[in-house]
């Protein structure tokens, strides 16, 4: 049935426009029909993406939540089937699940990275409703759950000062994962969205895991050394840890925008992209002393070059070709496969198209990352020019 209603769709699409996407609940185990579903969707260029949810990786959190996942071993194969043809998906996680510790948190993140979900993770806190099982207090106690009532994150809205604020309750804190340690994963989830996922130092992470083994070492290594610097990427620290304080005080507002992007309330990680992709030739000048700590100066100028150039800004309005002296399209492409070789040093040739978008901040904002974030429209397209 459900084949029949998006076959139905796809034909009202082709005679009157509409509906111009269609974003599902898909099946938590992705099987044929589900393949079959959203791949009719996405050649009509209607999906918003695939759902492979995973909530936690913890065997024991997912026995406390009650929740039995997709193997792992089965999510990579899921990963490369819909890649290979060109449908993206996306994982949502969440952060302080009663049974999750900062360390299994941790490891959760870095499995799905190398388990090839590198452009979508999307990760919420964890909400307590009421009537639920969460909000029990015989549960609540058992667990340790600690809440607190905060502003609803009302993601990609206008500011209206006359609204009545909204307001819900999250856990902060659990048996198992101390406050302390849910600022941390806080933390940890952001910087991994806003840089990893959006693609700002997704390339360079790679390279670290390539060399290193891990991506959370990466990104935590990055937070330790911006921490309280003058840099963007300190700039942004405070200001996420600023929001993170406010938020849990109740404040109201959450200061969440900025007026080069319209009038828009943008979620923590995204103001974060948007921030530094417009100020990219800096924030990539201040990551070069890190860099340093495993890549080549000649690397370090192609790795520079290609980031700037995969990830979309306002700015690239014609076709771009570049050349490298190190093959980092095939050092992506294996990494994507969770393997690890070395980066050969050869010359490569790429071409990355221009902008399909609107090139005024505010249009570029909103159809890469609020419209086309789960379809990965702040990647360039390219290929290797032989």
């Amino acid at each position: 049935r459900d084949i029949d209603l998006t076959a139905e769709m796809v034909r009202t699409k082709q005679q009157l426009g509409y509906p111009q996407k269609f974003r599902a609940s898909y099946a938590k185990r992705s099987d044929d029909k589900v393949f079959t579903i959203s791949k009719m969707l996405n050649d009509a260029g209607m999906s918003k993406g695939v759902t492979l949810s995973m909530q936690s990786m913890d065997p024991h959190t997912l026995a406390v939540i009650k929740r039995k996942n997709i193997a792992i071993e089965d999510f990579r194969p899921l990963v490369d089937r819909y890649r290979e043809h060109s449908i993206p998906t996306y994982t949502e996680l969440i952060i302080g699940l009663p049974g999750e510790t900062l360390s299994s948190y941790n490891a959760g993140i870095e499995t799905l990275l190398q388990g090839g979900q590198h452009d979508n993770l999307v990760i919420y806190t964890c909400m307590v409703l009421r009537n639920s099982e969460m909000a029990d207090p015989t549960h609540m106690a058992e667990q340790g759950i600690i809440k607190q009532r905060v502003p609803l994150m009302d993601n990609h809205s206008s500011t209206r000062p006359d609204e009545i604020p909204e307001y819900n309750d999250i856990v902060i804190a659990t048996q198992s994962m101390p406050h302390s340690d849910w600022r941390q994963a806080y933390m940890i989830s952001w910087i991994v969205q806003s840089l990893h996922c959006l693609g700002l130092t997704q390339y360079l992470a790679m390279d670290y895991w390539r060399v290193n083994g891990s991506y959370i070492e990466f990104y935590q290594k990055l937070l330790q050394l911006h921490q309280g610097k003058d840099t963007l990427l300190g700039a942004q620290i405070a200001r996420v840890e600023h929001t993170l304080d406010r938020m849990l005080s109740g404040a109201a507002e959450l200061e969440q925008s900025d007026p080069r992007f319209g009038d828009i309330n943008w979620p923590v990680e995204e103001l974060t992209f948007l921030q530094l992709r417009c100020d990219a030739a800096q924030f990539y000048h201040e990551l070069i002393p890190f860099m340093r700590d495993w890549m080549t100066d000649a690397h370090i100028r192609d790795a520079v070059d290609f980031q700037q150039n995969w990830i979309l800004g306002p700015d690239q309005t014609s076709d771009d070709l570049r050349v490298y002296s190190h093959d980092i399209p095939s050092m992506v492409f294996a990494a994507l496969q969770g393997k690890s070789g070395p980066v050969l040093v050869r010359d490569v040739k790429i071409a990355f198209n221009a902008s399909e978008y609107y090139h005024a901040l505010e249009d570029w904002a909103r159809y890469i990352v609020w419209y086309g974030r789960k379809q990965v429209l702040h990647k360039r397209s390219s290929y290797v020019v032989d």
